[in-house]
């Protein structure tokens, strides 16, 4: 299993998710809690799950291109 950490900071407040990488979509976690899944391709981005913070799934979405492409 293939776990990328990322901390996005949104103002003052900090969060830190791990980014799993499955065979056809991306796993978020919170403190070992599933919060999104995204399906990332090159054309389009799905995201599934709770709510995240503004720029969360910006920092999210470049943290997998930096990572896994």
């Amino acid at each position: 299993m293939d776990v990328v950490k990322v901390t996005v900071k949104v103002g003052q407040l900090e969060y830190d998710y791990d980014i799993i990488k499955n065979t056809d979509n991306y796993t978020i976690t919170q403190q070992n809690k599933q919060v999104a899944v995204i399906e990332y391709r090159d054309e389009w981005v799905q995201i599934s799950g709770k709510h995240l913070p503004d720029g969360a799934i910006e920092e999210i979405i470049h943290a997998i291109e930096v990572n896994y492409n």
